[in-house]
């Protein structure tokens, strides 16, 4: 483990901590033209990028810290006052996108940030004391393959693109689910037995694409890149060979112990609305336990959303934020920005549809290629990952005060 940058906090400093309202927003004085009223693919993020960079040259450097499985760039943007001392003598704080591709609201709020500090400098306060003393590095995503796959086919593209042969037949990702009623969503399907006269679930809409008598039983990808980190590691085929073997981890790992100067760390998940800290492979407390929840607790008030302890939602071995914290030292969190409210248990599933109709399709009869007729619809998994394009600036808004105090609380002291 690394020397602590980010040392144990005592609480008397905590309550120090600025507390931001939700309403801290002001009109973007923005020099460049961003549109949050859609979703972002990865070519428009890049182009975005490069326009922060081109435009606000003495905040903003865009480099790359390697490539995805399929040879995308993944990128850092730099954001600090150029002209006040080297960036990596300033303490920092790191924004992480999204390790699953389809959790693509968190790019956006990546992107939301990122636009924020740039355009609100020198004239708000707290972001100029932010960039004049410190360093933000912003990583929009780190598994660019997956989030294109999702915006290209509506699947389910938690992972990586590596191919896996989950049916074990000697032939990689040949069976994933498709769109094949054209209505631009993957949904579930169902197929009625006149015998039991009773609808047979088949799961995701698609077809039989390898002849085997099984549906979408061989996906795209891949590994999931939250279960790759080199702490508390477990072996599973969606996890890994081994311990950062993926190239997008290995980016990630690379880059983080390149920067001592990180303190403090943000990273987007999506599926739920909570604050998560660490552990996440065990219930036992973290060594730094009463200041991660005193943090998650405030946070917890700034945003609206329930702090727990990640391990208490579900286990996670070789996660990111475990390996920032018990590795690196960092002071981190991750947030589960959009979805059904957890704490309500499942019935957050039936109230999440309430509160977003098309989450849930209405079953509709199709005449499939193969099977006959079959119906159609209910679960939209996008939309429990995903709000309505237009909530996405308001979400960014609910998430941006917790992300400017990790900001203002790196320390090097």
């Amino acid at each position: 483990m690394r020397k602590r940058v980010a040392t144990v906090i005592c609480l008397a400093a905590l309550l120090a901590i600025p507390f931001f309202s939700i309403g801290i927003t002001q009109a973007f004085e923005d020099e460049v033209s961003v549109d949050f009223s859609h979703y972002h693919t990865y070519t428009e993020i890049v182009q975005m990028l490069s326009e922060f960079e081109q435009v606000y040259s003495d905040l903003a450097k865009l480099y790359s810290i390697g490539k995805s499985f399929e040879g995308r760039d993944l990128y850092v943007l730099e954001i600090t006052n150029q002209n006040v001392g080297l960036p990596e003598s300033k303490p920092a704080m790191l924004f992480v996108g999204p390790h699953h591709g389809n959790e693509v609201i968190g790019a956006e709020i990546a992107l939301y940030f990122a636009l924020y500090l740039l355009s609100n400098y020198p004239a708000d306060a707290t972001v100029k004391g932010i960039v004049d003393t410190r360093t933000v590095y912003i990583i929009p995503t780190v598994n660019p393959d997956g989030h294109e796959l999702t915006f290209s086919t509506d699947v389910y593209a938690r992972w990586n693109a590596r191919p896996l042969d989950e049916d074990m037949d000697g032939i990689l990702d040949e069976d994933p689910p498709e769109d094949i009623n054209g209505d631009g969503k993957v949904t579930e399907m169902q197929l009625w037995d006149s015998e039991s006269k009773k609808w047979i679930y088949l799961g995701w809409e698609g077809i039989d694409n390898d002849g085997d008598g099984l549906i979408n039983e061989d996906w795209v990808g891949g590994i999931d890149l939250n279960r790759n980190y080199d702490y508390q590691w477990a072996p599973d085929p969606t996890h890994g060979a081994y311990p950062f073997s993926e190239p997008e981890t290995i980016a990630v790992r690379d880059f983080v112990m390149a920067h001592p100067n990180i303190a403090t760390g943000f990273d987007t998940h999506s599926g739920a609305e909570l604050i998560l800290y660490p552990w996440g492979y065990t219930l036992k407390h973290a060594p730094d336990f009463k200041t991660l929840k005193y943090l998650a607790r405030t946070y917890g008030k700034m945003t609206g959303y329930r702090d727990i302890q990640s391990a208490l939602l579900y286990p996670t071995y070789g996660g990111a934020e475990d390996w920032m914290y018990g590795n690196q030292s960092i002071i981190y969190f991750s947030n589960e920005v959009f979805g059904a409210k957890w704490q309500i248990g499942w019935g957050g599933w039936k109230q999440h549809a309430k509160e977003y109709p098309d989450a849930e399709q209405p079953w509709a009869d199709f005449q499939h290629p193969q099977l006959g007729l079959v119906q159609i619809g209910r679960y939209w998994i996008f939309r429990y990952y995903n709000p309505p394009e237009n909530e996405i600036e308001s979400l960014a808004e609910r998430n941006l005060p917790m992300i400017l105090s990790l900001a203002e609380m790196a320390s090097n002291n």
